[in-house]
């Protein structure tokens, strides 16, 4: 009905649009499909043209199981409850929520559940929960439970790249103990005796999360004391950095054949090689220099000494088996945990000439680093619907807000979910006699056991909700409504004397791998609220840049990646207004107190403690007018 209306448009909200044309489509719109965060961007007071909240009639929220914590989804709900509490007369509008599973929250009994799915409404000002129920027979009509699989991954017999890999991190690990190491070390200094209770205590296995999070957790440590010597530091986290390209090489081993780990570790040689052009001492080229021998000895390996990964060998076996029985209706899914299997896992299965396989990932990197433009993402689906593609290889990312009627099967490879992404992910199966597989070890298996408990709970929670009158209801949203607005006025509150407390202080900008100095904290500025942009010419100077697949969000443009005379990476080019401009990304940075010399850890560029100006157009203009040669 409404696409027959002239007085009734549609519109998408773009990620190109600018704030007055988003405005005036709002303003000449009456349907509006866009993301949480976008919504929420629009919505911001310090926006040129916002939007209230007040403008829309009703709000349909789809995957509303993200209706919780730091979530655009809870932002755009915290907004809505600010305004119903601000003014009783405001017209706001009607929520509704769409979701497959609330989720249980990690409930162990019937009770918790239930609290979990009340707070999932109450963080919508819902008091009706709608489930079918009295349809159920026509329901199944057209809908079908797909055939569930298990199976335990298997271990290869013959493995000289895990070999090779473990007895390269003891090579590393053994550095640690060096005499210019030790000498460093044992200066009394409490920063210091950190970083070395930390060495010694390497966890024993190498292929477990613990291992690279005590790689992240010593390499804050050792930046913490950059400033102390002007050698070692950097060369252990020069030691840290290969420890962790051995240790995800022997993930990418556990979970595809040689080849993939062949690839990922000739790019991370090349991407050190790079980051160690300015290699101040024999110890890092010597370092480096085992890392590239490494390489070659992957790449020489003999094929017939390698065996095959035997759970990729399950995959294939099981690909090929549904394609001989669904021809070309096939459609299958396989999901895994991160981007770079999802690409190595699609490019090894690219002889299967009949799949067409293609990995399928999220935008919030570069093609270079795994991942797909919106556009990108849109021509993998199209050609996944039409028959182009047969299966994709794909992240998290595909695991909500995908239709793909046709799809008859789905495999999940050695990916850890919660009850929520294990019911998303088997509800890509749409077809009737759909097969589920699982491949995963003891541990992941166990995990999948626990998830349908919990959707169980989930069930009986829905239960024990819809047997409750809707004043129990009410008067329940109601008392925990106020409760959730009375802690986010708090951190409101919070958030603002924070902004306030932030100091005039003289601090600088530092490399955080090797603490070259990037720039004052006086030519730092903030664009747009979040994007912090060096405001100094000299910056360009002192940069080399590396082009990416362009990426737009909003009205700025990102062009390359930015890497400094160090050869570290600081962030990126972003166009913005024709102007281009250096914004430094917060995980290549260090912040430094100057008076004091010390560092300032942070995990966000929000946590920085001193006064950082914001820009404006004009601002923009007059920086750009600054570049531009001066005429004769």
């Amino acid at each position: 009905m409404l696409g027959k209306s002239n007085n009734i448009k549609k519109f998408l909200i773009g990620q190109e649009s600018t704030d007055e044309s988003a405005r005036l489509q709002f303003d000449k719109g009456r349907l509006f499909f866009m993301t949480p965060q976008l919504l929420m961007n629009k919505m911001k007071l310090d926006e040129k043209f916002p939007v209230p909240i007040s403008t829309f009639s009703m709000l349909v929220l789809d995957e509303c199981h993200h209706v919780h914590g730091k979530t655009p989804y809870n932002d755009i709900m915290a907004t809505y409850r600010k305004a119903k509490n601000d003014s009783q007369e405001m017209k706001l509008p009607q929520i509704v929520g769409l979701t497959a599973s609330p989720g249980t929250n990690k409930a162990k009994d019937e009770s918790s559940a239930k609290e979990h799915l009340m707070k999932v409404m109450t963080t919508m000002d819902v008091i009706h929960l709608s489930t079918v129920r009295k349809h159920k027979e026509n329901l199944q009509e057209h809908t079908s439970e797909a055939e569930q699989v298990v199976l335990q991954m298997k271990v290869r017999k013959r493995n000289p790249i895990q070999d090779k890999l473990e007895s390269s991190i003891s090579y590393v690990e053994r550095k640690f103990n060096s005499e210019k190491v030790q000498k460093f070390l044992d200066i009394n200094m409490q920063d210091i005796h950190e970083v070395k209770q930390s060495l010694q205590n390497t966890p024993v296995q190498k292929m477990e999360q613990t291992y690279i999070q005590w790689i992240t957790e010593t390499r804050l440590k050792v930046e913490n004391v950059l400033n102390k010597d002007e050698f070692v530091p950097r060369l252990l986290l020069t030691y840290l950095r290969h420890l962790e390209i051995y240790a995800e090489c022997l993930e990418m081993n556990s979970l595809l054949d040689k080849q993939a780990v062949v690839d990922l570790i000739t790019a991370k040689s090349s991407d050190e090689s790079i980051q160690s052009q300015n290699a101040n001492t024999i110890e890092e080229r010597d370092i480096l220099k085992y890392l590239e021998d490494v390489c070659t000895f992957m790449c020489s390996l003999d094929p017939q000494q390698v065996e095959c990964n035997p759970d990729v060998q399950e995959i294939i076996h099981w690909l090929q088996r549904e394609y001989e029985k669904q021809g070309d209706n096939s459609r299958f899914f396989i999901f895994v945990k991160t981007r770079a299997t999802a690409k190595a896992l699609a490019k090894q299965l690219e002889y299967l000439k009949n799949l067409s396989c293609q990995y399928f990932t999220g935008s919030q990197v570069g093609l270079e680093d795994g991942g797909l433009t919106k556009h990108k993402q849109l021509e993998v689906l199209n050609k996944f619907k039409s028959g182009v593609h047969k299966c994709l290889v794909a992240t998290a990312v595909a695991s909500e807000g995908i239709d793909i009627p046709e799809c008859n099967m789905m495999i999940r490879y050695r990916f850890t979910a919660n009850e929520i992404t294990s019911c998303q992910m088997r509800g890509r199966i749409r077809t009737a006699g759909g097969k589920e597989v699982i491949i995963g070890s003891e541990k992941e298996n166990l995990r999948e056991t626990i998830n349908v408990e919990r959707m169980v709970l989930m069930e009986r929670a829905v239960d024990a909700v819809l047997a409750m009158t809707e004043h129990e209801i009410r008067e329940k949203i109601n008392k925990s409504e106020q409760l959730l607005f009375q802690s986010e006025e708090v951190e409101r509150k919070k958030a603002l004397e924070s902004s306030k407390n932030k100091v005039v202080a003289k601090f600088k900008v530092n490399c955080r791998k090797c603490s070259k100095d990037i720039v004052e904290g006086h030519n730092l500025r903030i664009l747009k609220g979040s994007l912090h942009v060096v405001f100094d010419n000299s910056i360009f100077g002192r940069i080399t840049r590396k082009p990416i697949k362009h990426i737009v969000t909003e009205d700025i443009k990102l062009t390359d990646k930015v890497f400094g005379e160090c050869g570290h990476e600081w962030g990126h080019i972003n166009v913005y207004n024709d102007c281009e401009l250096v914004v430094l990304a917060q995980k290549y940075i260090k912040v430094y107190n100057v008076a004091k010399q010390v560092p300032i850890n942070i995990k966000k560029w929000k946590d920085v403690p001193y006064k950082i100006e914001s820009v404006d157009n004009d601002d923009i203009l007059a920086f750009r007018a600054s570049q531009l040669p001066t005429p004769e």
